[in-house]
């Protein structure tokens, strides 16, 4: 297991877990382990024992000793860490007796490497701890996918094995597994995506636009997701980009356009003084946000984030000559719905957009797809032929392109990131009921 990742999990573990108990502070270590005396400045005071439970584990316990005794420096807490590496191993019997002497506030036994791992909480009652001592274990813990079982020494070996807890996995022992241990790390379980792993292909850009503003929606619903790139952006040099001084009007449909239009003056050797007095129009808040980086202010942004919405929007108020910057094979509402009120407009390509390979491995396990174009969804088609997935689509061209790919389609109520993220937990009401 990553060294990384071993140190995120049982920092936040034992943050999540000490901040949720009092502490006491325990002046004698336990025999055998390398230890601290407390450190100044802490506001609540813990001793915490951190070890090995076999001298095979050993070395991932060696692994991370080093964060866990600066964890603990910076917290006041004091320690004793039983790696086997120049101190002997923990054993059982010495957890036992540390617990039941009251001399740490927590234990935990690092880490759970099979799923007869919980078997060292039944050793710790053999060695005559009480079988009442509360203790949980924690499985993929601070991730979507955590899982976690509490009980006591007597039944948490059958709870995991019922739940079919697996590695990577801790064991957290005594008090403090009954106190907030279960509210502070379920915390997360009512969250509506929890446990659910969620693709978010994109176009690979600068800015991730609505691919990262989905993948933020998505995870603060408790979704594990994994953004992937299926295209990029490629401009289109040989159609030639007008004089800009005679639009009333200029209107952009993706922040990716805004990116190449600015790349396309600068190539061709002008700057954003010939928009003069033209107003500004953005199908969405991600291209509204791309034209702030670059100094422009948007004069129009419809309440729906869709082609359909700012073409409707731009009837209603656009007066003289409009210019719409779009991709090469973008929707053809805009235009459409311009030429069915009679403005007069011109219509510049200015970028298409191409597939780039993908680590297909990145895709398995997965629960759902969200997309945000209909671009990504072919792009990803055309990456992935044949493969059948739960596709969370933003408006109406998505979902034609997923329902053509022969995708199980849910499309979102208005188009719009927050109701894209309702369509990805629509997919599983029937699972939840």
């Amino acid at each position: 297991m990553n060294r990384k990742i071993l140190s995120i999990i049982l920092a936040s573990i034992l943050l999540l877990t000490l901040a949720a108990c009092g502490g006491k502070s325990s002046d004698q270590p336990a025999a055998g382990g390398a230890s601290s005396q407390p450190a100044a400045g802490g506001s609540e005071s813990f001793h915490v024992v951190y070890a090995a439970v076999t001298t095979s584990l050993a070395p991932l316990v060696i692994a991370i000793a080093d964060e866990f005794e600066q964890m603990c420096k910076r917290n006041g807490w004091t320690y004793d860490i039983y790696d086997g590496e120049g101190n002997p191993t923990l054993q059982t019997e010495q957890i036992a007796s540390i617990i039941s002497d009251g001399e740490a506030d927590l234990v935990i036994l690092f880490p759970v490497v099979s799923e007869i791992g919980v078997q060292y909480v039944k050793d710790l009652t053999a060695a005559g701890m009480d079988a009442k001592t509360p203790a949980a274990v924690i499985e993929n813990g601070t991730t979507s996918r955590q899982r976690q079982v509490t009980g006591t020494l007597d039944n948490l070996p059958e709870r995991a094995k019922t739940m079919g807890i697996k590695a990577p996995a801790v064991i957290v022992v005594g008090q403090v597994a009954a106190l907030g241990l279960e509210k502070n790390l379920n915390r997360r379980l009512r969250l509506t995506l929890e446990g659910r792993r969620v693709i978010v292909p994109r176009v690979a850009r600068k800015n991730p636009g609505n691919g990262g503003r989905l993948a933020v929606i998505l995870r603060s619903r408790g979704a594990e997701v994994t953004e992937i790139p299926v295209s990029r952006t490629e401009a289109i040099k040989d159609t030639p980009l007008p004089p800009l001084n005679g639009y009333e009007w200029i209107a952009f449909t993706s922040a990716a356009g805004v990116e190449k239009f600015f790349e396309r003056l600068k190539t061709d050797c002008r700057d954003v003084r010939e928009t003069g007095n033209a107003k500004i129009a953005a199908v969405g808040p991600t291209t509204r946000d791309a034209l702030r980086i670059y100094g422009l202010r948007v004069d129009l942004i419809p309440d729906i984030y869709s082609g359909t919405a700012l073409g409707e929007a731009l009837c209603s108020v656009a007066e003289g000559r409009l210019l719409l910057l779009r991709a090469e094979k973008g929707a053809p509402e805009v235009p459409q719905l311009l030429k069915g009120k009679g403005l007069s407009f011109d219509e510049v390509p200015i970028y298409r957009t191409v597939p780039v390979e993908i680590d297909t491995g990145k895709l398995e396990g997965a629960d759902a797809v969200a997309f945000t174009c209909a671009s990504s969804v072919r792009n990803f088609a055309m990456l992935r032929p044949g493969v059948r997935v739960k596709a969370a689509c933003i408006g109406e061209q998505t979902t034609k392109a997923a329902n053509e790919a022969g995708y199980e389609t849910y499309k979102a109520k208005n188009a719009t990131l927050e109701d894209l993220a309702d369509a990805v937990e629509r997919m599983f009401e029937n699972e939840c009921s």
